[in-house]
């Protein structure tokens, strides 16, 4: 199974929220192949705030595969954009967009994001990913 990592996701994990642990759990790694884009990486090298957190970083992302970002999904995703009233998108979001729909799924904390990649593509929750991942013994 293939799963894009929202930024939402990766910085709960840093910021060391228990609920996350699990995803990175040596038991979980057989089941999963994580994949960012540079995107996300750049987000997350906004977000840390000391070397400790760069060494973190360095570590929780070895394992993943770094995606391109593929500009030529951006147009589909902003149709569904144009449907959405009173909601503001960043680019950055179109690109994360674009690099996950070469996934499984795209795990995210961001309900909008949800809402938004949904049509798109399946978008979850870290908690609805744990529990496809049990079900697949």
């Amino acid at each position: 199974m293939k799963v894009f990592l929202d930024t939402s996701v990766l910085v709960g994990f840093l910021r060391g929220e228990p609920s996350l642990n699990k995803l990175f759990a040596p038991e979980i790694q057989p089941k999963v192949t994580y994949a960012i884009n540079p995107v996300v990486l750049q987000e997350l090298l906004l977000v840390i705030g000391s070397a400790a957190d760069s060494s973190a970083l360095d570590d929780l992302t070895k394992g993943m595969e770094v995606l391109p970002v593929d500009t030529s999904t951006v147009e589909e995703s902003l149709k569904t954009v144009r449907e959405l009233r009173n909601r503001t998108i960043h680019a950055n979001e179109l690109l994360i967009l674009g690099s996950a729909q070469s996934c499984d799924y795209l795990v995210t904390m961001d309900r909008d994001l949800q809402q938004i990649a949904g049509r798109a593509m399946k978008a979850i929750s870290p908690e609805e990913l744990l529990k496809l991942l049990e079900e697949h013994k």
